[in-house]
Formats: structure tokens, C-alpha cells, sequence
């Protein structure tokens, strides 16, 4: 079985976790990277990354039209009589467009065109691909920072099921288990 290691960014636990599931399997894992700084932390980690880089050429009114593409399709046929929006309406925007990377959703095409049972992440929520990848496929969500957060909630709150989470603490455990995930404390293996 192939394990996917995702570092969108450099997580403590998911090093960890991929430490010592590379020593468990043998080497049957896979690890990725998507920016150079988490691409340097990993070699200092002794672990081989393969750097993933699928950068924005686009310019603001390329990557504006492709977003209203993908975020409000169709034909505006009504008048708008203002800009004034409701405090919903500019947040849920304004969310949208900040996870709107443009050319960059070739990451999630390239991270699919590999052969992997499971993939690990982390619950990174200035990232997008755990969230898509966590929609689509097998994978294990693994703690990248403070869990208890409005943020996090909102995140663990929209129906995207992780196969599992991995947790540093009884208290993030207990937190996520609220909203329906499977979770673990991790505890590094001591050979």
C-alpha cells in the first residue's frame, strides 16, 4: 500500500508521521511539496520531497474572469442597484476567492495522476487541496496547528470527510470527534 504525503505546509506531526511510516513500509511512500521553504525543512528532515510547482501566469482580469466563472456563473440579468452587500455575502466572496488559485488547481490534477492508496495532509486551512483532496479520495487529515478555532470549525463543519484525523491532544481529539471525524492522538513509535 502507497502512502501520499502531501506538505502543504511543514507540519511537525505529519514529518513525523511520514518519518516513521517510511521506516515502517520500507520507503512505499510518496512525499510532495508545493513551495520551496517547506521543500528545505523536509530535506532537513531527511526526507525527498518532490516539488510540485504549478504557478499563476494569469494576470487580475484573466484570473477575475475565472473566477466569476467558477463562483457566479451565468448571466447577470438583474440590476444591481448598489454594492452594498450583506456581511454574509462579502465574507462567503471574499472566502471563495481567497481559496481561488487559478491555474495553480493543476496541483490537485498532478496529486491525482499519482498511484497511492492514502494520502496524509495536513489540515492546512490557508490551502485548498486538503479540503479537495479530502472530497474526492482516501485521505487522513493530520493536525498543522491549533485545531480549536472558529476557523477550523467552519472548515470540519462543511461535510468534507477525512478518512480519519490524526491530533496531537485528547482535547483536539474530543474537539473534532464532535463534528463526526474518527481521530487519534499521535504518539511517535519508539524503537
Amino acid at each position: 500500500m502507497t502512502s501520499l504525503f502531501c506538505f502543504t505546509t511543514p507540519a511537525p506531526l505529519l514529518i513525523s508521521l511520514a518519518i516513521e511510516q517510511s521506516h515502517k513500509t520500507g520507503g512505499d511512500c510518496i512525499y510532495v511539496d508545493f513551495d520551496d521553504q517547506t521543500h528545505a525543512v523536509l530535506k532537513q528532515s531527511q526526507l525527498s520531497p518532490t516539488p510540485i510547482r504549478a504557478t499563476d501566469h494569469s494576470n487580475w482580469r484573466q484570473r477575475d474572469t475565472a473566477f466569476k466563472e467558477i463562483a457566479m456563473p451565468g448571466i447577470l440579468d438583474f440590476p444591481i442597484p448598489s454594492t452594498e452587500l450583506p456581511v454574509w455575502q462579502v465574507i462567503s466572496l471574499d472566502r471563495l476567492n481567497f481559496f481561488y488559485r487559478g491555474n495553480a488547481q493543476k496541483e490537485y490534477e498532478l496529486i491525482t495522476a499519482l498511484r497511492w492508496d492514502v494520502a496524509c495532509i495536513p489540515l492546512d486551512i490557508h490551502h485548498p487541496l486538503p479540503w479537495k483532496l479530502a472530497r474526492n479520495h482516501r485521505v487522513v487529515g493530520v493536525q498543522a496547528g491549533p485545531l480549536r478555532t472558529r476557523e477550523m470549525r467552519d472548515m470540519l463543519t462543511t461535510h468534507i470527510h477525512f478518512t480519519s484525523l490524526i491530533v496531537e491532544t485528547a482535547q483536539d481529539m474530543a474537539f473534532v470527534n464532535k463534528y463526526g471525524y474518527q481521530s487519534r492522538i499521535y504518539q511517535e513509535q519508539t524503537a
